[in-house]
């Protein structure tokens, strides 16, 4: 019976590889035609792009679920007289250990042992089929433990970072009044979001150097200390922004990205699938700011001030600027805001192409 139980494993950690193996090349296809059909759709809105890069990780993190769904079980694997015996002289058991233990009990029979001499020799044919199996074997329980181990510590990294941003909350001060309040309101409104959002300074002992955003059910807007002294134009843009991270739902969409990341943490396409689903969604709150009212130069010059004074930041919340992916914003901004901003500003907008 341990027996049967250790090469019932060896036939489970086969099919856990194969799996893997199975997910993971599907999954590189789905980004590859996501690569496509969003560099077919480049000169529409933002908006189409996010949702084709969603699909494409919505669709990468089913594909284990299916696979446990409609994979067989070990259990199931046949295992009648008919298919040993034709199994028999190849001298190698796709089934794994539980295959040989049933050449052993069909060796035992009277009527095999009278046909010896004529049939096959099944002492050898089993230390053959030992020495087939278990290399593979061990390989395959190898690979499944660095995958689950690098899986682990992808996810204790994500959750320390998500813990973190629940230390920002204990220490930020809420605002129930004033200015800032009066200007979200009017945001909101602008944005369209009847979201119930929680606005708060960040902490005196807090690194956050630019407006974030996180949650959905009660999602929460956190301010720099340094935006006490922003005029109602920067802190209008940053409002405008975070309100419309919201309205997209863009916090459940970055969770979905980690999840994905945690399961594929070994294949760099799925990472550039999720970092393509940051970017467009990024792109897409711009989008609604521009179409909101605010003007696109405007817009631009605030979208640079933030990132002058951008530190260290909660990287799994949603800031207003990242500072390696600003060039490739201001590019989908219209052609009529690098014109205005060329004699006014330098630095990053100096070699950004506007989309035509």
């Amino acid at each position: 019976m341990i027996q049967i139980s250790e090469n019932a494993g060896f036939v489970a950690a086969d099919q856990f590889l194969a799996t893997l193996v199975d997910v993971s090349a599907k999954s590189a296809l789905i980004v590859f035609l996501a690569f496509i059909f969003s560099f077919a759709i480049k000169r529409l809105s933002s908006s189409s792009r996010s949702l084709v890069w969603l699909l494409a990780v919505g669709a990468i993190a089913s594909l284990p679920v299916l696979a446990v769904i409609y994979s067989p079980s070990p259990a199931n694997y046949p295992l009648s007289a008919p298919t040993i015996r034709q199994a028999a002289p190849q001298a190698q058991y796709p089934g794994g250990g539980l295959t040989v233990l049933a050449h052993i009990a069909d060796a035992a029979k009277p009527e095999s042992r009278s046909a010896k001499e004529s049939g096959p020799d099944y002492c050898s044919l089993i230390s053959q089929a030992a020495i087939t199996t278990s290399v593979p074997n061990q390989a395959a329980r190898a690979v499944i433990l660095l995958w689950l181990v690098g899986a682990l510590l992808f996810a204790l990294h994500f959750a320390s970072s998500l813990f973190a941003l629940g230390r920002v909350y204990r220490s930020a001060a809420f605002i129930r009044g004033g200015r800032e309040f009066a200007l979200i309101e009017k945001c909101r409104e602008a944005i369209g979001t009847r979201a119930n959002v929680t606005l708060a300074f960040a902490g005196p002992d807090s690194r956050i150097t630019m407006p974030i955003t996180w949650g959905y059910l009660q999602p929460v807007i956190v301010l720099p200390i340094s935006a006490k002294e922003w005029d109602d134009g920067h802190l209008t843009a940053a409002f405008l922004h975070e309100l419309a991270h919201i309205r997209r739902r863009d916090w459940l969409q970055q969770l979905l990205g980690l999840a994905v990341c945690c399961v594929y943490w070994f294949n760099p396409l799925v990472w550039a699938a999720v970092g393509n689903l940051r970017e467009e969604c990024e792109a897409a709150s711009d989008d609604i700011v521009i179409r909101s009212g605010m003007k696109p130069a405007e817009y631009a010059r605030h979208l640079l001030e933030t990132a002058k004074s951008a530190g260290d930041n909660p990287r799994y919340a949603i800031a207003m600027v990242r500072k390696r992916r600003l060039e490739n914003r201001l590019r989908y901004l219209p052609r009529t805001t690098r014109i205005a901003l060329r004699h006014t500003l330098s630095g990053p907008l100096q070699c950004v192409r506007p989309r035509s």
